[in-house]
């Protein structure tokens, strides 16, 4: 479906803007997330208020992908930097979805990740650079890891007692035990990284 998503290129310094993809007249939906495959950068994901689109031409061309995901919102995307044909999904309360196929079909995976009968919302993925089995959600309920590529997950939030919510993580890519957490509540680290409402986790969310 061409012309769906407006990119546009600052000449000279290999820069893009993904300004909104046009629906019907002149609706737009909301471009939440962006993910770039790892190796071929002609191939990357948005989702959108609505929908997920996969372009293979650097945004050329989009093409909406499964019906799979037509019941959930889908707010933020991933793409397993070791094998790029798994691509994850999070999902406003309804845990993560995974596609081993570059999103041709989507199979919902959320056991585990939730507090209680609290579903969450997945604002983040991040992968252990060692080995991608290894996955990180920051959650609205908390920090999880999968140890199965996605399929089952388990709470970790070790020393963060005060904290909940949580926005976004990020590994240390030479000491991937090393796990940084961005939060919106009271934080227990050291001086600096409180006021900057970030956890710094050095045993790999255990």
């Amino acid at each position: 479906m061409p012309g769906i998503l407006r990119l546009c290129v600052i000449g000279g310094v290999g820069f893009g803007f993904l300004l909104g993809l046009l629906g019907c007249g002149s609706r737009s939906d909301t471009v939440v997330s962006i993910a770039l495959h790892p190796t071929k950068p002609n191939i990357l994901y948005v989702a959108t208020d609505e929908a997920v689109y996969k372009s293979s031409d650097t945004g050329t061309t989009w093409q909406r992908l499964a019906d799979d995901l037509s019941r959930t919102r889908v707010i933020s995307l991933a793409i397993d930097p070791i094998l790029p044909a798994n691509v994850f999904a999070g999902t406003m309360g309804d845990g993560t979805y995974k596609s081993s196929d570059g999103g041709r079909t989507w199979h919902q995976f959320n056991e585990g990740i939730q507090k209680g009968t609290i579903s969450a919302i997945v604002n983040h993925m991040v992968f252990n650079p060692l080995g991608t089995e290894m996955v990180y959600a920051a959650t609205t309920v908390g920090v999880f890891r999968s140890m199965d590529g996605g399929r089952t997950w388990k709470e970790r939030m070790k020393g963060m007692n005060e904290v909940s919510f949580v926005v976004t993580l990020a590994i240390d890519p030479q000491r991937p035990n090393v796990l940084f957490a961005g939060t919106t509540g009271v934080c227990i680290a050291p001086p600096m990284l409180r006021k900057l409402g970030k956890e710094n986790h050095r045993d790999g969310g255990v």
